[in-house]
């Protein structure tokens, strides 16, 4: 069956429960209709398209798992970033950047959650500019200015097991989220 004759034999069903039961109960089909959107969810087993949508564009419902580990992870990042800005700031007040990032980082964090297009593309952004900017930790310039301040750099295996991990769980995340962006509203 597809989906819109679905549709037709859900609402046919539930417009013949609605007379059913404005006929038991003596009132009009308008009267039973605030109170028998219940019936509509519970009795007949269907979820009304506005609980669908609303339950579509939260992670938790007809999602793979990859996808809700990244949104996850993504959310969880965001608000790392949040928590960092205000931190940063309440360190040194007086600036106007920090809480400016953190609200967007929120926001982002928030966005990603309810599997908001934009923020796909915010995060996408995001992590585009992270890989360089992880990519940028293996140069010979930083390694000067750590040994020009006295601190011994790591050598070349350190740092490639810091920065191959988060490497690929980047480039997982992008892959994800390139695969599933469909399913962002």
């Amino acid at each position: 069956m597809t989906a819109f004759g679905r549709k037709q034999l859900l609402d046919w069903m539930y417009a013949q429960r609605l007379i059913e039961v404005a006929t038991q109960s003596g009132r009009s089909a308008k009267q039973e209709r605030a109170s028998v959107v219940w019936l509509h969810r519970t009795d007949l087993g269907i979820n009304s398209e506005i609980s669908r949508h609303h339950m579509a564009t939260w992670i938790w419902k007809d999602h793979p798992i990859s996808l809700r580990v990244a949104v996850v992870a993504m959310s969880f990042l965001f608000l790392l970033g949040t928590m960092a800005q205000l931190l940063n700031w309440y360190e040194y007040p007086g600036s106007w950047v920090e809480p400016l990032l953190a609200f967007l980082f929120a926001v982002a964090s928030y966005g990603m959650l309810r599997m908001a297009s934009w923020a796909r593309w915010v995060t996408v952004v995001f992590l585009w500019v992270l890989i360089f900017l992880v990519v940028g930790i293996i140069n010979p310039y930083l390694a000067g200015d750590w040994m020009s301040a006295g601190i011994k750099p790591p050598s070349v295996a350190t740092l490639l097991a810091y920065i191959i991990p988060a490497e690929a769980a980047i480039i997982w995340v992008l892959h994800i989220l390139g695969k599933y962006k469909r399913r962002f509203e």
